[in-house]
Formats: structure tokens, C-alpha cells, sequence
């Protein structure tokens, strides 16, 4: 995952514009939002799998198992 982040360590928000390839299962201790602008990415989320597209939204709720 490459990415460039625009906030500051002390912001409660963070935004990052990533570029991704295959990435190992991860969760975090707060809410994740991904907006696919360009390309599709394939999201699996726990066992649950599927395609996102551009133009569409995933949220990835605390602690939520998740791949991209």
C-alpha cells in the first residue's frame, strides 16, 4: 500500500489517497471509510466477499475484520 497522508497526528481525522495491491486482513480501533474514485478493488470483510467499483463507499466499523 502506497499512500500520502493530509492531516496531522493530532487531527481525530485522517486522509489518505493509497494506491493498493493485495493487502493481508487487517481492523482498527476506529471507523474506516473507503471511496473508490478510480478502478475497482476487491473488499472481503470477515467472510464476506466482493467488488467495489468507482464511485462507491465502504465503512469498515471498529475493530471489523477486514481486507483490501
Amino acid at each position: 500500500m502506497s499512500g500520502r497522508s493530509y492531516f496531522t497526528d493530532s487531527s481525530p481525522m485522517n486522509v489518505q489517497f493509497l494506491k493498493f495491491k493485495d493487502e493481508p486482513f487487517r481492523w482498527h480501533n476506529s471507523i474506516e471509510v473507503v471511496i473508490i474514485l478510480e478502478g475497482s478493488i476487491h473488499v472481503a470483510i470477515a467472510d464476506e466477499q466482493r467488488t467495489l467499483g468507482a464511485g462507491t463507499i465502504e465503512i469498515f466499523n471498529i475493530n471489523q475484520v477486514h481486507r483490501l
